[in-house]
């Protein structure tokens, strides 16, 4: 029977929620910065692709470090 570290499954619980509310962070800086680049242009309507884009990205990321942390523990 494998048994889990407690605190390993905390660490991943708040791991979960650190990565997302900065993922979700960044992926708003990342939006902002698209609109202030591209205000006037046909291309601005992008914007929701890039907000999901940038926060999939970052908290994939995130997450495929803690798979890789995981692993070697």
């Amino acid at each position: 029977m494998v048994t889990v570290n407690p605190w390993l499954l905390i660490f991943s619980f708040v791991y979960f929620f650190i990565t997302g509310f900065l993922s979700y962070q960044f992926s708003l800086r990342a939006v902002k910065y698209f609109i202030e680049k591209t205000t006037g242009k046909n291309i601005s309507r992008a914007e929701p692709i890039v907000g999901t884009v940038s926060f999939v990205v970052s908290y994939g990321v995130s997450l495929y470090v803690l798979y890789i942390f995981l692993n070697s523990v």
